[in-house]
């Protein structure tokens, strides 16, 4: 696996690797891959659960907004195509909820999908070239150390 991540995209850029945060020091980075998520016992954060529809979780439309997590996370994707990036954006949002991942949050995570789904890319900062999904699976990848 490559150099693990713990920062927000924009921080893997200028800042290294790993983030601190004001006060609270060292950002937590134990976040847990797709299939962790996928064939974990535990409860789910919040209210989610491996049946919950994708659209109930970030704002889509079409056959995307109607598909469970658990199918998302299970698929295997040739490419980093939008249901790739999909699975990563589902196991990053449980990793902030779960306390797994204290430098990423829910609105970042929101905008990032939000951005990507519209433009198919995502700006990380201004004067960057834009990620596209198989540089967003990379990132998200990176900042997800745990199997389980």
């Amino acid at each position: 696996m490559a150099q693990v991540i713990c920062t927000a995209p924009s921080g893997s850029l200028s800042n290294g690797p790993t983030s601190t945060q004001p006060g609270v020091g060292t950002a937590t980075c134990q976040g847990v891959q797709p299939s962790g998520w996928a064939t974990t016992t535990k409860t789910w954060p919040g209210s989610f659960t491996k049946n919950t529809r994708f659209g109930d979780m970030y704002t889509c439309g079409g056959a995307l907004a109607n598909t469970k997590l658990i199918d998302l996370l299970t698929k295997v994707n040739a490419t980093a195509d939008i249901n790739e990036v999909a699975k990563y954006m589902i196991a990053a949002k449980l990793n902030v909820l779960a306390l797994k991942s204290s430098f990423q949050n829910v609105g970042m995570l929101n905008t990032i999908w939000a951005e990507f789904l519209k433009n198919n890319s995502y700006v990380p900062m201004a004067g960057v070239a834009a990620w596209d999904g198989a540089k967003l699976v990379d990132y998200f990848n990176r900042t997800m150390p745990n199997a389980t």
